[in-house]
């Protein structure tokens, strides 16, 4: 059975009034933040079951509609659970099985209460919302529905947040009720709870007013499981800007602990003291972080590429990726012998895998390439260090060069091979061998290209108006800029053509990290991209036979006139 009831039966305002009492509002601050929350569409749910457990079914589905600041429909319908209703459970909602004998079944009533939430344009809330939205998910999945994953608000972690001890006894739903002054006659049944976990909500959303928050993303911060001391932490992410920029966390000493960068400063470093940051080594840096430096960019490139810098140059103790940037190996052949080198030629840069992290890493590279050309397995134990020449100089340099497929059209054969026989352990090690090659043959692509050529200039429209326009020397990026709405981006584009290209040298990534190179070579080929200057000796292509062929290529781009960006 399933009641709802229209806005012309019931609409009352949830910003002002609160059960019998009205909650007023402190201040012109805490009513922006309460216009900002009640300016979405919320739909409130809560659950009766038969347990708490996953296999215990709904009894009972009861909720709220919610549209600025208002209650404007309601959904409520009883669940046939396809069991025995404990007699405790009776007890505790005064729900029978003789009630639910000709309510919907389990999958009608999922399917009603989806037409009535419309979550992909809806905010979820619910007073423990795990426990509901546990129980909604496996509804759905057994009606072979896919949940639409919307975004929740658990009334219970805010209250943990806005209200902590001693505040308050506990953040049970009849305490905040009580805390409230909300009446509540039909406690444990589900329309009854729905309605005044709303209501605690609208107090909730005014106390959070209260403490100082400003906007919606504030409300989803304090509405996640945070530890009380790394939540008091993300004031410090108040007045960022929501720009592109680099950011700095740093100890009460004044040691920067953690870089990184961000597409908006304000939403990334905030993003930290929110229940989505799982990492432990993150977790660690905030019970030291003191502050955070910001440095404001022009592109999500240029932050990009001087976290990078700054990563390399700083040493901070909490960044696991990009310390070692420059402790690089490559795999080249030299008088017919493959072999490992740290530092290669600019000339030699088309005829080099790399480069790698590892020394095996280039090993296994060659390893791959050895077997391309009808080499047996090294001994099992180890693959030998000594340099190994070459049976075949030209197909060699060919698989070098990523080209003609050789390694992958004979590897891919011999692991099909050896699958067939149950030679599952030799498949597996040529699987290895040959995504080394692969990871080489591709970074062997974005460098030579990219850290060869004298200039770029590239651009990327902004989709409020105006364009990212960048330019790169060698591998290394000189700037970027961002150009206002409605503008002729010409001027910028000429500045950029009169900058100096950085001096030729012989060798390879001489002026930048290869995941420099990495971000820029991204950045190319993101869509929409518009290639404005290509000043290199080689073209802006790559072989039609390659092991990459599934990689696009940019053969033969006519230069853009920059009036017509």
């Amino acid at each position: 059975m399933v009641r709802r009831v229209g806005e012309s039966n019931i609409s009352r305002s949830l910003s002002h009034t609160c059960g019998p009492t009205s909650f007023p509002n402190s201040g012109s601050d805490t009513n922006d933040f309460v216009g900002s929350v009640w300016r979405r569409d919320y739909v409130v749910v809560d659950l009766e079951t038969t347990g708490l457990g996953t296999e215990w079914q709904i009894t009972e589905i009861g909720a709220v509609r919610v549209k600025n600041g208002e209650v404007v429909d309601t959904f409520n319908t009883l669940v046939n659970p396809q069991m025995e209703i404990p007699p405790k459970i009776t007890a505790l909602t005064g729900i029978t099985n003789l009630m639910v004998t000709d309510a919907p079944h389990p999958d009608e009533a999922i399917r009603q209460f989806l037409a009535f939430a419309q979550l992909e344009s809806s905010i979820l809330i619910a007073h423990n919302a795990s426990f509901d939205c546990g129980f909604l998910t496996r509804a759905a999945a057994g009606a072979g529905i896919e949940w639409p994953r919307p975004k929740v608000v658990d009334t219970l972690a805010l209250a943990r947040t806005v209200l902590p001890r001693p505040l308050i006894s506990n953040h049970r739903l009849g305490t905040l009720v009580r805390h409230f002054k909300i009446s509540n006659d039909g406690a444990h049944r589900a329309l009854s709870d729905a309605t005044a976990t709303a209501y605690v909500f609208s107090g909730l959303v005014n106390e959070l007013g209260k403490l100082g928050a400003t906007d919606f993303e504030d409300l989803m911060v304090a509405a996640q499981s945070v530890p009380y001391r790394h939540r008091q932490k993300v004031s410090i992410a108040k007045d960022l800007p929501a720009k592109p920029g680099l950011y700095r966390f740093v100890s009460a000493d004044g040691l920067v602990l953690y870089i990184g960068s961000a597409t908006n400063l304000r939403s990334r470093v905030r993003s930290y003291f929110s229940a989505s940051e799982k990492r432990r080594r993150i977790h660690s840096m905030l019970e030291r972080v003191e502050s955070v430096r910001i440095e404001v960019c022009a592109s999500e490139l240029e932050a990009r590429v001087l976290e990078l810098r700054a990563i390399a140059e700083e040493q901070p103790p909490f960044n696991a990726a990009s310390r070692h940037q420059f402790e690089t190996a490559w795999l080249i052949m030299e008088d017919g012998v493959l072999k490992t080198a740290h530092t290669i030629s600019s000339d030699l840069a088309p005829q080099a895998l790399g480069p790698y992290r590892r020394v095996t890493h280039t090993l296994k590279a060659r390893e791959a390439i050895l077997l391309a050309l009808g080499g047996e397995f090294a001994p099992f134990s180890d693959i030998p260090l000594r340099e190994v020449a070459a049976p075949d100089v030209k197909l060699a340099r060919m698989c070098l060069e990523g080209r003609g497929q050789i390694v992958s059209q004979n590897l891919l054969g011999r692991m099909a091979d050896f699958s067939d026989q149950s030679h599952f352990e030799l498949a597996a090690r040529i699987r290895d061998y040959f995504s080394y090659y692969i990871q080489g043959v591709e970074r062997a692509r974005d460098t030579a290209l990219i850290a060869r050529a004298t200039k770029i200039i590239w651009a990327h429209h902004l989709p409020g108006g105006g364009w990212q326009i960048h330019a790169a020397s060698r591998g290394r990026l000189l700037t970027s800029v961002a150009t206002p709405p409605l503008t002729s981006p010409a001027p910028w584009v000429n500045k950029l053509e009169q900058l100096e290209p950085l001096p030729e040298t012989s060798v390879h990534l001489a002026y930048s990290s290869w995941e420099e190179v990495r971000v820029i070579t991204r950045s190319l080929l993101e869509p929409g991209a518009r290639l404005i200057e290509w000043n290199s000796p080689d073209p802006w292509a790559w072989p039609v036979d390659s092991d990459l062929k599934e990689f696009p290529r940019f053969e033969n781009i006519p230069r853009p006139r920059p009036d017509r960006l």
